[in-house]
């Protein structure tokens, strides 16, 4: 797949900004010192959860309803940011979630409205486009925008940029097991020590090959992620646990 996006113009020839989403976190730390004038350098961006993400979770996701986007997502809350990249479960209905192929999509929350936008970016004639359009706004405004924009003042925000381990969101989790009657109860008394309430238990159907390397998911109800990645670390130590916890949050 990856040779075919390249043929298509859609990655580069040399995709690790690509395939490790280095180029999403500079679209963010980009637009982070547009909007709250806050510099932020690649190695303080979170980019989380890329290499265990597998046909598995896209399997869970529609089962769930649900549809998996790689996001960047910035919060400005009482003047603290929090800033990630990474995968997010999504409602299939919502414009986020619909948003595919070559189209890139920004989605502003406000405190009492929403905004969407939505653009071409992937493909030489759409990133093209893109560059010449940049090139002419610039030109055209470029004697006025020594007085909008001086990036001495990006250092002087008062903007705090908080740990990721401070996010608070809903979490997938998908658990693979060796399957016996007693493993729910034990996994969710740990979920029940560290505080944090289940929303949903999923299984498909499986076969009796499965049972050995069987996969299921819980998602939880909004908790801190520390609080989170503390219960599966104690949970991955458990025997019946075949492989390390695949985690991602849910946006809804």
């Amino acid at each position: 797949m990856l040779k075919e996006a390249q043929d298509l113009g859609f990655a580069e020839s040399d995709p690790k900004n690509d395939v490790e989403w280095i180029d999403t976190a500079y679209k963010l730390a980009i637009l982070m010192s547009i909007w709250f004038w806050k510099s932020i350098s690649l190695d303080n961006i979170n980019i989380d959860w890329i290499n265990k993400l597998t046909e598995v979770e896209f399997k869970y996701a529609k089962l769930l309803d649900k549809k998996i986007k790689l996001l960047w997502v910035i919060s400005n809350v009482r003047n603290k940011i929090w800033a990630y990249v990474s995968p997010v479960l999504l409602n299939k209905d919502s414009k986020m979630a619909k948003t595919d192929w070559v189209l890139n999509a920004i989605e502003i929350i406000w405190e009492n409205a929403t905004t969407f936008y939505s653009w071409p970016w992937a493909w030489w004639k759409a990133t093209a486009s893109a560059v010449v359009s940049d090139i002419i706004n610039i030109a055209r405004f470029i004697e006025n925008w020594q007085y909008k924009w001086d990036s001495r003042f990006l250092h002087e925000s008062d903007k705090e940029l908080i740990n990721k381990n401070d996010i608070e969101s809903k979490f997938y989790c998908r658990f693979y097991i060796w399957d016996e009657k007693w493993i729910l109860s034990k996994i969710t008394w740990i979920f029940a020590n560290y505080d944090i309430n289940i929303d949903q238990v999923i299984q498909h159907n499986h076969t009796e090959e499965e049972k050995n390397n069987l996969p299921f998911v819980i998602t939880l109800e909004k908790s801190k992620t520390s609080k989170v990645m503390e219960a599966i670390n104690e949970i991955d130590k458990f025997d019946f646990i075949k492989q390390k916890t695949f985690v991602m949050r849910s946006l809804d």
